[in-house]
């Protein structure tokens, strides 16, 4: 089982089905160098990229420009976690590097990022991970989180409730 979004559970394959599936998708992540996937948009393109130190700059500039609409949606982060936005930063591409966590960018062309896509809590034993997505407003109605959480968690799934 994996939980998506916000109040969304995403259900896949058999559990030994999915075990298997989400220890490829952690070796996947975990080597992965170059852009996961690329998607058509209405206006262009848009990658799927895993985090780096330069997506930082267009990544608070995502999470400014959305906050009054993630708000509505989500608990705000509150104005520490955008004062303390880089050494946060910072932290999580650690934490991806040495393999807890597999955090990913949706990237326009010219660089402005549309959404974020994060697998966490990922246990390849059990069959679990936390998938957790943001889009922009602008964004939205295209599909891209759709393909991209699908794209993330490596396997198809669909989802079994939302609290919407």
């Amino acid at each position: 089982m994996v939980r998506a979004g916000v109040g969304t559970v995403v259900s896949s394959q058999s559990a030994g089905a999915l075990r298997a599936t989400l220890g490829q998708t952690c070796d996947r992540l975990k080597s992965c160098t170059s852009p996961a996937a690329d998607f058509r948009t209405v206006s262009g393109m848009a990658v799927l990229e895993r985090i780096r130190p330069d997506h930082a700059p267009a990544l608070l500039a995502f999470e400014r420009e959305n906050r009054e609409y993630f708000a509505a949606r989500v608990p705000d982060r509150g104005d520490a976690y955008f004062a303390e936005f880089d050494a946060r930063h910072r932290e999580l591409v650690e934490a991806q590097e040495a393999g807890e966590l597999h955090f990913h960018v949706l990237v326009a062309e010219g660089g402005e990022v549309l959404g974020r896509i994060n697998l966490v809590d990922v246990d390849a034993a059990a069959g679990t991970a936390e998938l957790g997505y943001r889009l922009a407003e602008k964004a939205t109605g295209r599909g891209l989180a759709t393909r991209g959480c699908g794209r993330c968690a490596g396997w198809p799934w669909r989802s079994t409730g939302s609290a919407g």
